[in-house]
């Protein structure tokens, strides 16, 4: 199992309200822009106005809340300043050995051990819970991330 699809199955788990993933940045974008993809983005925040789409347009859309990207044959460092032009808050960042996260701080990124859109979430307890789901599958990591987020998510 990639570290991707672990945090793809670990984040509606994270939160009571809708989480929409995955669709694709297009439109109008400035020349620097076009041809950035995320290896998967979500919509948090306004993920009931962007559910069922395929397409998002920056001109007129909001930027997805969290962008993952998952560093194991590409580093994803150089796309960072494309982020924050489009104002993404949040970029999770695995390097195929643990997980960073980042929050957008002006027009740049600073890394942070908790994550801003699930501050019960720390970096480390993902990278343990994504390292649980490559050597044991999905359906494991699943369940206990699951206990972890009921256990932690109200303290």
């Amino acid at each position: 199992m990639s570290a991707g699809s672990s945090m793809k199955n670990c984040l509606p788990n994270c939160r009571t309200a809708a989480v929409s993933g995955s669709a694709m940045i297009g439109g109008r974008l400035p020349e620097a822009v076009r041809g950035t993809e995320p290896d998967d983005c979500y919509y948090i925040q306004h993920a009931q106005r962007i559910a069922g789409r395929d397409t998002i347009d920056p001109a007129t859309d909001p930027p997805p809340d969290l962008v993952v990207e998952v560093d194991i044959a590409h580093p994803s460092l150089d796309k960072f300043p494309i982020y924050a032009s489009l104002k993404v808050p949040e970029i999770w960042r695995h390097d195929g050995r643990i997980l960073q996260f980042f929050r957008l701080t002006g027009d740049h990124y600073t890394q942070t051990p908790q994550s801003g859109l699930f501050p019960f979430l720390p970096a480390d307890v993902l990278t343990g819970i994504v390292r649980q789901g490559k050597e044991q599958g999905i359906i494991p990591m699943i369940r206990s991330f699951r206990d972890w987020v009921r256990a932690h998510r109200l303290q």
